[in-house]
């Protein structure tokens, strides 16, 4: 949806579908996308998407000594992160569009998407293991935090405000006019003069100059970055406790999700 031609450095379902259609109409442009080939690339990523929530159901209904008493809170986890999830994504949408967005609205969103998203996941692990409740709130903690540290270094990644290895393009988000954090916090915290430049450079499209994309990041960098590493370093220092709290079977799980929430202070793809 945010038409992002990579994803985690792995190229996009929509722009690897696009690519293999054949059609000669390829080029022409589409009623709804902007040209039938990315009409083709969009559709059969929203399929995709279909089957593999499908395939999820499937899995859960099928496992084999999966008690009931495990299988429908397992169902039940996976369409309230689905509901939640879609809510989350429809804020973000409705962001792109908005000329100022608080921070705490962005916080409100992402809670929905990247925060329920990892909750899901450490909700699902703990049903799996049949965890006491203590364990499975603590476990929760421990991805909530996480979630807010991994979401941070992701947007100073997308806008490359500090080095980064990823994948595709460090410039998007400024291109795109993306509501991040960063975004948020630029326009709550610049002084008048440099938030109008800011608001000049930033979300120009093709416009965009290389000029843009320094003075963004430099503003950023400047106004933002400290306080940005700030949250990040106190979000996996709340991870790590909350892990504290979750007795596990094998001390190379702890050490993975240890290492896992560590690694946010210093990500570089």
């Amino acid at each position: 949806m945010d038409e992002d031609v990579r994803r985690r450095t792995f190229p996009s379902a929509w722009s690897t579908n696009s690519r293999l259609y054949r059609g000669r109409d390829a080029s022409r442009p589409g009623v709804v996308f902007r040209t039938r080939r990315t009409r083709y690339g969009a559709s059969q990523a929203i399929l995709d998407a279909l089957r593999i929530r499908s395939l999820a159901e499937r899995a859960i209904e099928g496992a084999e000594g999966l008690d009931a008493s495990v299988r429908e809170p397992l169902l039940e986890e996976l369409t309230e992160v689905d509901l939640v999830l879609s809510d989350g994504q429809g804020l973000d949408i409705d962001f792109e569009v908005a000329p100022r967005i608080r921070e705490g609205d962005y916080e409100a969103m992402s809670d929905r998407k990247t925060g329920r998203l990892y909750r899901g996941a450490a909700a699902t692990a703990a049903l799996l293991a049949g965890a006491t409740p203590g364990a499975r709130g603590a476990l929760e903690a421990y991805a909530h935090r996480f979630s807010i540290a991994f979401q941070d270094r992701d947007d100073l990644l997308g806008a490359g405000v500090v080095a980064s290895k990823i994948g595709g393009s460090s410039t998007g988000d400024i291109r795109n006019g993306k509501r991040t954090r960063l975004f948020a916090m630029a326009v709550d915290r610049l002084p008048a003069r440099d938030r109008a430049a800011f608001l000049r450079a930033y979300g120009r499209g093709p416009r965009t100059r290389a000029r843009d994309i320094a003075l963004v990041r430099r503003l950023l960098r400047e106004h933002v970055l400290d306080a940005m590493e700030s949250r990040i370093i106190t979000n996996v220092a709340a991870a790590l406790s909350a892990l504290e709290d979750v007795s596990l079977r094998d001390d190379r799980v702890r050490d993975l999700l240890r290492r896992l929430a560590e690694a946010q202070r210093g990500r570089v793809r």
